[in-house]
């Protein structure tokens, strides 16, 4: 620790920020910087626990840390993102080393900043325009002023104008025009300076920025990683990242991507996470297990960007996650900055552990806590290093720790234990006291004065401990971007108790990594990692409980279990899953009764099990047929492992490689189709998905993919891609998304021109084309300017279904619902746009009536010009039957007035939703 007395030389006022740097001769770790005020005795500490690099290397020899005051706002720090927009002249190398950056606002500048010789972003702009995009990290300045660029020994650079945000996805921007050098052509090695003021203060357009509201998506987020080049930075360690919002956390997330060296030092590594339906994100916290050798790890830069919205933020820690570093803690939180929006401030919160006077009340176990409040937990911290005692947890003994968060708000609870390591393990714990900084006067009282010991009391080794009631008046929150989520005021209410039963058959246990993910009708809640890091779990013939934050996911109507096929013996047969609120006192039971092996069942290492609540329907489990169509190209062909995740109106079916083959060649072919079966809770109409392969082997040319529900589905939901799946074509991209296909018809109704023909019923229709059948489609919006199937009307409809090919035959038929809901039906032409000429003319002039003709109140309609086709075709043989519903199709009408009279009987086949059946998926 190095001294000096400094004199400022004039009143600053009140301080509230620090600049470091140095002159880059060498790099530099800065743990601390101490202020005392030598009048006030007021003291401020700036940890910066960072490198400062030295001249030539990757990253900064500058930076900035906010002043931090008890119950006072902290300034937030900002990732700047600087837009230089350039014209390229001869000689001129741009942006290179020998070009810095001030940026002037209304809360001072951020000093001399060198530009990097190489850009972050650099691109050219309608071939006459050159744009490099810089970041500079510097506590907020508030409102732009101005800015200054200094060129060094080098060309000048002919800069247009030069634009500034807070981050990428500001909603403004500050912009500087300039057109003209900075520098003398005659002169380059001369330096000079060019003071630039804003021109205007712009919005951003999309898809420039994203809005923080629209987050809010189904929780699929790319992260990127990056270990600092130190010889010894990485780490083999499982590292695991837990995300925050305002409606939850995602739970325990694992990094990994299938590359044992992920973590290597100098490396960046992209890892794809399910966070769930949390909210609007306002902190993360990433770590490791501390396994392996050597596990400590140098965490450089981390990364987040939404899959859907784009929107992302990114932190530099350039910090150590290690036991023997500076406080020993293997995790570290980064709370969210989000542009306009004050950040939450991270705290080091001050843990006195108070180890009881009583005979052989001290532990050498470790011990760990996770502190709890209004605004999330800090997670489960192993309190490693004491700041006052060489000998941790004495007794009698008080020891000082210190814990690293993001501002949890008013604390609520602790959850305190020890792993029951070394002789004497068991501890008489008196009560732990937290401050939120060593000056803060509030402190928060957890009082225990219980064993934690397996032969002591009730044999617990954990415990959870309220906060003391009396304690003072609550202390000044701080100010935040997101308040505080009301469901993490009540810690109880996104608790849910969950009970896996495995089965007592020979070799039913596993030892691989488990998951469990949980879907409601309000989102689900990102995948949840049961007993990770421990063993003795899932072993036959066991019962194992866990208590999870599901988070706020609405009323439950699914959920997936999974193994990562990890370990010696993966392969797991489980009885079933138990689900209890114990907020609320609902259980739900999920049967299972099945395996999840690759060499058991059907080879599927996940299960889905839909909710089953007494009086309501249940969703019924669906085996999807799902036909790939590899394209017809020169090297289309891959070996690769190949992944999709199905969207429906539904939820997903979560990432699943394509594995469980219905037909027997190599699969992923050139020009070839494959047949899989994915097994699912029905998910509705599918929406999209989303299709990758992991490049282990070869490129990909994905021509299609083609899904049903069931073998005996007629409808289907087409996937066109067209395109490659390839680092190295197109885009370069290795997951497409691609949209269900979806056609318009026009509908044109003609009722007959008879004494009473009208309905008031809802009328719905299925078309069959050549390539399928289209949902059940309501005809509700007439485009017409009259009431809807009036006798004598023409009613037109505009419909969006599947796309079926050449219309054939359609199902059509009403409810029987209102005062005269007989009908009768003259015709119905059907078109595929307004675009074009051909209709599609089906006859019916027939009573859809219960009372009249034959009783019937839905007929199946040919296609005039359907039977020629047909004979041309396929002849005799595959002919639809006729008009009236019979046979094959006589199924189809019960269930249709099975669902418009109540006293009928519904079919009692979980794949039977009233849709006709249909054959396998021709892709």
């Amino acid at each position: 620790m190095d001294e000096f007395d400094l004199h400022l030389g004039k009143d600053l006022g009140e301080i509230y920020k620090l600049r470091v740097w140095h002159d880059g001769k060498t790099s530099w770790h800065l743990q601390q910087v101490k202020l005392l005020d030598m009048h006030t005795n007021e003291e401020l500490k700036f940890d910066f626990d960072c490198r400062l690099v030295s001249e030539g290397q990757e990253g900064s020899m500058v930076r900035e840390l906010p002043a931090i005051r008890p119950g006072k706002d902290i300034l937030p720090l900002v990732n700047y993102n600087v837009s230089i927009i350039s014209k390229p002249c001869e000689g001129n190398s741009g942006g290179g080393p020998q070009f810095s950056i001030n940026l002037v606002g209304e809360r001072g500048d951020t000093g001399v900043r060198p530009l990097l010789a190489s850009p972050e972003v650099s691109e050219q702009n309608d071939g006459s325009l050159k744009v490099d995009v810089h970041h500079v990290e510097a506590v907020s300045l508030g409102k732009l002023h101005r800015v200054v660029l200094r060129k060094g020994p080098s060309y000048p650079l002919y800069v247009t104008k030069v634009v500034v945000k807070e981050g990428d996805f500001a909603k403004t921007e500050t912009v500087f025009q300039h057109e003209g050098f900075v520098g003398d052509h005659d002169r380059p090695q001369d330096e000079a300076e060019q003071e630039l003021t804003v021109s205007e203060v712009a919005v951003c357009t999309l898809p420039e920025r994203r809005a923080k509201e629209e987050i809010q998506t189904q929780g699929e987020w790319q992260v990127w990683c990056t270990t600092n080049e130190h010889a010894n930075a990485g780490t083999r360690a499982t590292v695991h990242l837990v995300v925050y919002g305002d409606r939850g956390d995602s739970g325990l997330l694992t990094l990994q991507n299938g590359d044992q060296d992920c973590f290597s030092s100098g490396r960046t590594s992209e890892f794809k996470v399910n966070v769930g339906s949390i909210g609007d994100i306002y902190k993360i916290r990433i770590g490791h297990d501390n396994t392996k050798e050597y596990p400590g790890w140098f965490l450089e830069k981390i990364r987040l960007k939404d899959v859907h919205t784009l929107a992302e933020f990114s932190s530099q820690p350039r910090r150590w996650l290690a036991t023997d570093s500076s406080n020993g803690d293997v995790w570290m939180e980064i709370p969210t900055v989000w542009p306009g929006e004050d950040t939450l401030p991270v705290l080091k919160y001050q843990v006195e552990v108070h180890t009881s006077d009583l005979f052989s009340a001290g532990t050498d176990s470790n011990v760990y806590i996770a502190i709890y409040g209004q605004r999330g937990d800090t997670g489960k911290r192993e309190l490693v290093r004491s700041q006052n005692n060489d000998m941790k947890f004495e007794q009698g003994q008080t020891d000082l720790f210190e814990v690293e968060a993001v501002s949890l708000g008013e604390l609520q609870k602790v959850v305190i234990g020890h792993d029951g390591h070394g002789l004497g393990s068991g501890w008489h714990l008196d009560k732990v006291v937290i401050k939120e900084s060593p000056d803060a006067e509030k402190k928060y009282t957890f009082p225990c004065n219980r064993w934690l010991d397996e032969n002591e009391d009730d044999k617990l080794t954990e415990r959870k401990l309220v906060l003391q009631e009396d304690n003072p008046a609550k202390s000044p929150d701080h100010t935040q971007a997101t308040p505080p989520p009301e469901d993490t005021t009540d810690d109880k209410k996104d608790e849910w108790t969950v009970c896996v039963t495995t089965s007592e058959d020979v070799n039913a246990g596993t030892d691989a990594q488990v998951t469990l993910t949980v879907y409601g009708d309000k989102g689900n809640s990102g995948p949840l990692q049961l007993g990770v890091g421990q063993s003795g779990f899932f072993e036959r013939g066991k019962i194992d409980e866990f208590d999870l934050k599901v988070g706020d996911v609405g009323k439950i109507y699914k959920i997936r279990l999974e193994q990562d096929n990890s370990g010696t013996d993966p392969g797991w047969k489980v009885d079933k899953v138990e689900l209890s609120h114990p907020s609320s006192g609902e259980t739900l039971v999920f049967t299972c009764e099945r395996w999840l092996a690759t060499n058991q069942d059907d080879g599927q290492t996940c299960r889905e099990l839909p909710a089953v609540r007494e009086g309501e329907e249940t969703l019924p489990v669906h085996r999807y047929q799902v036909g790939v169509r590899t394209g017809d190209a020169e090297e289309a062909s891959t070996d690769s492992n190949v992944y999709m995740t199905m969207y429906g109106k539904r939820g997903d079916t979560g990432k699943r490689q394509l594995v469980n083959k219905l037909n027997d060649h190599t699969p992923f072919q050139r020009g070839k189709v494959d047949l899989f079966e994915v097994e699912a809770v029905s998910l509705s109409d599918l929406t999209k998905i989303v299709i990758s392969h992991d490049d282990s082997r070869s490129d990909w040319f994905l021509d299609k993919v083609i899904i049903k529900e069931s073998p005996q589905s007629k409808e289907s939901f087409q996937f066109i891609s067209n395109s490659w799946l390839s680092k190295d074509r197109e885009d370069g991209q290795l997951e497409r998304e691609v949209p269900v296909e979806k056609q318009d018809y026009i509908v044109k109704v003609y009722t007959g021109d008879k004494f009473g023909a009208g309905t008031d019923s809802t009328v719905h229709m299925v078309i069959h084309g050549s390539n399928g059948a289209s949902t059940r489609l309501k005809l509700l919006n007439n485009m017409e300017d009259h009431n809807k199937f009036e006798s004598g009307g023409v009613d037109t409809f505009q419909v969006e279904t599947l796309p079926v090919g050449t219309p054939e035959r359609i199902v059509i038929g009403h409810d029987g619902k209102g005062r005269g809901s007989g009908w009768y039906l003259d015709k119905v032409i059907i078109k595929k746009s307004e675009a074009t000429d051909k209709e599609f003319v089906f006859q019916c002039d027939r009573w859809l009536d219960e009372d009249e003709d034959d009783g019937k109140t839905e007929r199946q309609l040919e296609e005039e010009g359907y039977k020629h086709r047909d004979d041309a075709a396929d002849g005799e043989a595959d002919r639809p039957r006729d008009n009236n519903a019979t046979g094959d199709n006589k199924k189809e009408d019960e269930n249709a007035n099975a669902s418009s009279n109540p006293g009928k009987q519904k079919s009692k086949n979980p794949n039977d939703d009233g849709r006709p059946e249909q054959s396998e998926p021709a892709a």
